[in-house]
Parts: C-alpha cells; sequence; structure tokens
C-alpha cells in the first residue's frame, strides 16, 4: 500500500488589503431631506514587511482586474466544491455544500489493507471491517461504524469505529498524513481521497478516555488479522451521536 504522507502544502503571507469605504450624502434635490444617497470607494494597502497597512491609494486598472480575476476564481471554487461530477453515487447519504461544507456517506462490511505502527505488535495486512458511516469536510473526519449489510437511514444505531487514532466523537486523528483536499473537490474525487487518506494511515495509538470495542482492542485486531473471518461485530459498542447530531 501507498504511504500517503508525502504531500505538500503552500504558505500565504499577507501582501495586499482592500477596504471599502462608504460615503453618505443627503439629496439635494428633494422634498423629503431625510433621504440619502450613498456611494462607496474602494482603496488600496501595501502590506510591509511588519505586517502593516501601507501606502493607501486609490486602486490601479491592473490592480482593479486582478480583484475582479480573484473573486471569479472565489465563485468557481465555490460552485465545484463536493458537487457531483454525474449521477450521485448509491454510497452518499447526505451532501452540504455551503460554507466549509461537509459530506457523508457509508461503506459496506469490506476487506481493506491495514497499516499498524511498530509499537503495537499488530502485523499490518488485509483484514474485513464492518460496515462504516464517514463525515468529512476539508478540515478534518468522523467515522463510525454500524451493523448489517444494507445502507443506513436515520434510524440506524452507529457505533464507535473500532480502530485506533479514533476519539470518542468519531474524530480521526490523520497522525503524519498530510490531508491535501483541493478547493475545487468533486464529491467523487473528496470522497475517494479521504477513505485513502484513512486506510493509508498507520494505525499507531487507541484515543484515551472510552472503549471502542468491549474487549482489549490490540487483542482484537491481533486476533482479526489475517483470519479471513467477518468482523467481530458483537465488540462494537454504541455511539452517543445519532444520524441526527451527524447530519446537523
Amino acid at each position: 500500500m501507498d504511504n500517503v504522507s508525502d504531500q505538500f502544502s503552500i504558505k500565504y503571507e499577507p501582501v495586499k488589503a482592500w477596504v471599502l469605504l462608504k460615503g453618505v450624502r443627503e439629496a439635494v434635490d428633494s422634498l423629503d431631506s431625510s433621504v440619502e444617497e450613498s456611494e462607496f470607494y474602494l482603496e488600496g494597502y501595501d502590506m510591509s514587511k511588519h505586517r502593516r497597512l501601507v501606502n493607501a491609494h486609490p486602486l490601479s486598472i491592473q490592480e482593479m482586474i486582478d480583484l475582479s480575476t480573484l473573486l471569479q476564481r472565489s465563485s468557481e471554487v465555490q460552485n465545484g466544491y463536493l458537487k457531483c461530477a454525474g449521477i450521485l453515487p448509491l454510497k452518499v447519504l447526505h451532501v452540504n455544500s455551503c460554507g466549509a461544507g461537509f459530506a457523508v456517506w457509508y461503506t459496506l462490511p469490506q476487506e481493506v489493507d491495514l497499516l499498524f505502527s511498530e509499537g503495537l505488535d499488530i502485523p499490518s495486512g488485509r483484514a474485513k471491517v464492518p460496515g462504516m458511516v464517514w463525515r468529512a469536510s476539508k478540515q478534518g473526519l468522523q467515522v463510525f461504524a454500524f451493523k448489517g449489510n444494507r445502507r443506513p437511514d436515520m434510524d440506524t444505531v452507529l457505533f464507535h469505529a473500532p480502530f485506533f487514532n479514533t476519539n470518542v466523537s468519531g474524530e480521526v486523528c490523520m497522525g503524519n498524513v498530510r490531508v491535501e483536499i483541493p478547493e475545487n473537490a468533486l464529491l467523487e474525487d473528496f470522497i475517494l481521497l479521504w477513505e485513502k487518506f484513512f486506510w493509508g494511515s498507520y494505525f499507531s495509538h487507541p484515543a484515551g478516555g472510552f472503549d471502542a470495542v468491549s474487549m482489549d482492542i490490540n487483542g482484537l485486531w491481533r486476533d482479526h488479522m489475517g483470519s479471513g473471518k467477518c468482523f467481530p461485530v458483537s465488540f462494537l459498542q454504541r455511539s452517543s451521536i445519532n444520524f441526527s447530531k451527524l447530519l446537523s
């Protein structure tokens, strides 16, 4: 399995600021002297090396073109984020593309490659995992388990995901994996990337403060890896989070 930790990030530095000024004046020729007209004025500032606004000036033609291009690009990014390229995938349960946006989807019980850190003394390899419900935004991922092999609905009971690196709220610590989600990621790519990041990361530590399963999690995975057996869902622990909370 490929290690997906080799990702790149871009550091952004402030270089310019725009300030929108509003001027208000009374209408000159009106029976009602309280009627007002508004005028707007856009002023540009450069950023000093100490990150202070300097050199206030009216926008040049080139600056207006650059600003217009930037706003247009932002609109295009927002319009593309979490949009579906074709027919909505059957595994998708919910999509909210407003603001930061998030998607909820599920996977049925399957066999996957799992990676474990050496300190756990659990062999990496293939194993069967239970059905899972995934909720992700650009900033983070939550995972839960469910019993059965049918599409979940609002009444489906969610259980703690029986994995390391996951806390009581289902939030996943991605460890040394650098998560990079494109600003205009289509829904299909968004889901594919998050599943790749999750299965491509090393499970290294149990989350503290709660029991993800009803037995020792190290022993469970040590016995289960390479067994070829279905995941023992009887050991799953019910989560306090339900679908109503997950979709909010």
